[in-house]
């Protein structure tokens, strides 16, 4: 039985994803137009229609602390159980 050469592989290789995206290109017939909005205005966004605080409200006692549990203790005092394996 006689191998493919390597240079058609090759070729086979490169051809077919160029083939699907010049195929998928003409099925779609051109890229879609952009919707662009009619105006735009710089730092003007549409958002929800009630106003968003931008601070909270001042609290009247002091801000409360989270605090973290202590880490577990690393028992490396104990040696360790001998392994059958480890012969």
């Amino acid at each position: 039985m006689r191998s493919v050469p390597r240079l058609s592989l090759l070729l086979a290789a490169l051809a077919l994803p160029l083939l699907v995206v010049v195929l998928s290109y003409a099925l779609t017939e051109g890229p879609r137009t952009p919707q662009v909005p009619a105006e735009v205005r710089v730092g003007i966004s549409p958002g929800p229609s009630t106003p968003v605080p931008t601070a909270p409200a001042p609290s009247t006692g002091p801000a409360p602390t989270a605090e973290l549990p202590p880490p577990e203790p690393d028992d490396d005092d104990e040696p360790e159980p001998d392994d059958p394996d480890d012969d």
